[in-house]
Order: C-alpha cells, then sequence, then structure tokens
C-alpha cells in the first residue's frame, strides 16, 4: 500500500519505503526491512560505511505519527541537498558510482550480508563523491546463494559503460529511455565485434546473454537453480571491478573546454564579471545554486565559496567529465557536476512518469547563474525569450542573467547559421520578464555591452 507521502519512486521494495515529513525525507522499514537493518549494525558494517563516508547516516526517529501499521521503524538519513540520477552522470561518475557498488558488495560478504539489488539509482552524489544511498538493499547473505544484482548491475553500470567507451563519449542518457538498464541481449549485439574476446566482456556480456536465452528457453520449471558459493562471487566482483577500473575513454577535445580563453571579454571584464557574480551571489547568501550552461565551472565554483550547494550542468560530456575529475581531489567538495542539456533537461520517467522526478521538480534552486546561455538556447535551439523566462521562474528564487546583445561577435555567429530569423533585442527580454520577476540590479560590463541583471521571483523578497 502507498502511505500518504511516499515518493513516487519509492514502491518496488516489500521491505520499507521513503517519504517526506515536513520537507524532510524520512524511510519507514517494515519487519524484513528491520530484521536487515538490525543485522547491518550488529555485524558492523553500517558504522564501518558510514565512517568511510560510503554510506549515508540515519539516525532513529522516536513517535513518527500517521504512518501504516506494519511499519516498525523509522529512520532519518541524512539529506541530499539533490539527488541526481544515473542518466545525468558523466563517464566518471557512473564508473565511480559502479566500483562504489562493489566496494560496498565486497565489504558486505565479509560481514555476512549482501547487496539484493545493484540498481544505479542507489547511489547519489555529495559534492563530487559517490556516496551509497540506499540501506534497505542490505540482506543476510545465504550460503551458495548467486548475487541477485548480478543482471542488473550489467545492465545499468557494465553495458553503459562498455558503449561509452566504444562510443568514445558517455551514453549514460540511454538511461533516461532504458529506466531500468540496457537490456543484455541488446548490449550483446551492440558489443558484438568490439572486444568480444576479452575475457571480462565475453563473460559478463556475451556468454551472460547466451545464459539468459537458454534459461528463457527451457520449459516452464525446468530451469536450472544456479549455485554460487561465496569464493565464486568474490571472484566475480573482482572479474567486474578489474575491468571496470581500466575502463577509460580517449581524450575527446570539446569546444567548450577552451571557451573562457576565447572570448570577447578582455581581462578586465572578466574581473568585472566574477566580481559581481561573487557580490550579488554573497549578498543572496543562497543554500542552493545551479548553474546552468557550467562550461568549465568557473563560475559555479565562485558561487560556491559561500557554501552554496552547487550544481553546475552542462550539455558537454567531455567539459563535465572534466570537471568532475578535477572537483573529486578538492576541498571543500560542494560542487556536482551533470550533464544536462538545457534544451531537453531530464523530465519525469518511470512508471506513470513520477518515479524520477525532473529537473524542475528537484527545485526551485535559491539561485541560478544563467550566463552566456540565453542566445544559445535562442538561436540554436529556437526556444523563445519567454519560454526561456517561464522555466527560469519555474526552477530559481534568484537569477543572475547574462545578456548578450546583438551585435555581439558570438550572438552574430549564431544568427548567421539560424534556420529563422528571429527578433532578439534587450526590449524584447524584458517584456519576457516582467511577469515572472522584478529586476533588481544590472551591471553594464566594460565596453562589450554585455550586462548582467540581477533577478528575484515575483513574491520572493
Amino acid at each position: 500500500m502507498r502511505s500518504e507521502g511516499a515518493l513516487a519512486g519509492s514502491f518496488r521494495d516489500p521491505a520499507g519505503y521513503v517519504f517526506l515529513r515536513d520537507g524532510v525525507v524520512l524511510r519507514a522499514l517494515r519487519e524484513e526491512g528491520d530484521a536487515d537493518w538490525q543485522l547491518l549494525n550488529a555485524s558492523g558494517l553500517y558504522a564501518f560505511l558510514v565512517e568511510k563516508n560510503l554510506l549515508l547516516a540515519h539516525d532513529e526517529m522516536i513517535g513518527v505519527p500517521g504512518l501504516d501499521s506494519d511499519v516498525k521503524r523509522v529512520l532519518r538519513p541524512e539529506q541530499l541537498p539533490f539527488y541526481s540520477f544515473p542518466y545525468e552522470w558523466s563517464f566518471s561518475q557512473l564508473r565511480d558510482a559502479a566500483l562504489l557498488t562493489l566496494r560496498v558488495l565486497r565489504l558486505a560478504l565479509k560481514r555476512g550480508m549482501t547487496l539484493k539489488d545493484a540498481s544505479a539509482y542507489n547511489v547519489s552524489f555529495l559534492g563530487a563523491q559517490p556516496v551509497f544511498a540506499d540501506i534497505l538493499s542490505f540482506t543476510r547473505y545465504e550460503e551458495d546463494a548467486p548475487w541477485q544484482g548480478y543482471l542488473q548491475f550489467c545492465e545499468q553500470f557494465f553495458v553503459p559503460l562498455l558503449l561509452s567507451r566504444r562510443a568514445g563519449r558517455s551514453v549514460s542518457a540511454l538511461l533516461r529511455a532504458w529506466h531500468d538498464g540496457v537490456p543484455l541481449p541488446v548490449g550483446a549485439r551492440l558489443l558484438r565485434g568490439f572486444g568480444m574476446l576479452r575475457p571480462a566482456q565475453l563473460m559478463h556480456v556475451h556468454l551472460h546473454a547466451r545464459s539468459m536465452r537458454r534459461n528463457a528457453a527451457a520449459p516452464l520449471g525446468e530451469g536450472r537453480v544456479p549455485r554460487q558459493s561465496l569464493q565464486q562471487t568474490r571472484a566475480l566482483v573482482d572479474s567486474l571491478e578489474r575491468a571496470i577500473r581500466r575502463m577509460k575513454l580517449p581524450q575527446v577535445s570539446s569546444a567548450w573546454t577552451g571557451y573562457y580563453d576565447d572570448t570577447v571579454y578582455d581581462a578586465a571584464e572578466t574581473r568585472e564579471k566574477e566580481d559581481t557574480v561573487r557580490q550579488w551571489t554573497q549578498a543572496l547568501s543562497p543554500a542552493t545554486v545551479w548553474d546552468l550552461g557550467s562550461n568549465t565551472g568557473r563560475y559555479a565554483r565562485i558561487a560556491a565559496e559561500g557554501g552554496a550547494q552547487t550544481l553546475a550542468m552542462d550539455a558537454d560530456d567531455a567539459v563535465v567529465d572534466s570537471m568532475y575529475r578535477e572537483l573529486k581531489s578538492e576541498e571543500p567538495g560542494n560542487i556536482t557536476p551533470l550533464v544536462m542539456n538545457l534544451a531537453n533537461p531530464s523530465s519525469g520517467v518511470g512508471w506513470a512518469h513520477e518515479e524520477r522526478p525532473s529537473l524542475a521538480d528537484r527545485g526551485p534552486a535559491d539561485l541560478v547563474l544563467y550566463l552566456g546561455l540565453l542566445h544559445h538556447l535562442r538561436y540554436t535551439h529556437m526556444l523563445p525569450l519567454e519560454k526561456q523566462a517561464a522555466f527560469l521562474a519555474r526552477i530559481a528564487r534568484h537569477v543572475i542573467l547574462e545578456w548578450i546583445p546583438p551585435e555581439d561577435p558570438n550572438v552574430r555567429g549564431l544568427a548567421v547559421g539560424s534556420r529563422a530569423n528571429f527578433a532578439y533585442s534587450r526590449a524584447l527580454l524584458i517584456s519576457a520578464l516582467e511577469s515572472h520577476f522584478d529586476l533588481r540590479e544590472t551591471k553594464v560590463l566594460g565596453a562589450s555591452g554585455r550586462e548582467l541583471m540581477l533577478l528575484v521571483r515575483k513574491g520572493e523578497e
């Protein structure tokens, strides 16, 4: 039974569910989940994983009213500022999430437990660090039982990573269409002729897919019940981990990597832009910032200086991947890079279009940076200024927007290659914004004619 307040994506596990209470995410455990939670604690696994920052910490809640009668316990997990999904990750993010899952499984096996699933959705990111979030994935290890999450791991991690390596760029976005993972038979066909003789790919994709076909063809009730010793399970994990650690993408040159080195701004105007973004951000003191079209993350870093949980989103997966690899070793670790095409942002997917919420449904952010983006979406994707303003009003309480005039070389270049002759002027922009935002402050940047605007959504202080 789905309880009032239960999150739309929390219905698949009979052991419990996640729900909201006064804006706080809580986890309800039924009898099966409560038994596994007690074992997780008694084994020492929970404390070890939390200490190593591999698992979200959970506190027990007492006296939570209005719950289902079969709820045995309520836990309050460490609250994530933003829950991202695998189809929003770069190659290295998906790779690190896969390695985290295998590491958690290996540690669980040492303490008499296992993971009953291997969903990529069990993992999210705190800053640029992957963290395991689903305590209901842990259960008691049964002797000679095969790992139940093996197929799911291959379809949601291993095959997408192999396909990315073959394509030379991240194909994590496939998980938006194949929400439960790239079907193994499809992956085997797509990877045919590419690394088929490599032992790990042969074993975990092609022979695995062949085994699935044989079992599917067996008469009902006559399929062989597999047995897998603990040693065999550990060997399976070792094989997957070795193969994934070796996976790398070729160094791809992106047109956006050197964007800030090839700009109409001179050094003084660049400093002026940075200083203005810093001053306005400090004055607002936002808890959450979304930098849309972040490129290499220069302005996301400025926004994050005050401690704001910051998302740096860009459509170029090569740029996002490079940014992620740099941020992994940095402090304070409050920037999360994501691959996000603003012309087609993440929509609601899964059952009833609600299982995984859209980007907009995970907002609004306290502050959105919309720098050097307006004209790209207008000319490249033919998105009218009115529609851009309306979308910003859905996802942001405040916006720092950059207006780039029609005579700017970058705008002229886009206009020449555009499929239509668009009306594009500051007056049209102000008209599009005025029904959604109040214009609090402006700053013209040197002689370039570019202008920063600080917008406050109507009704906000």
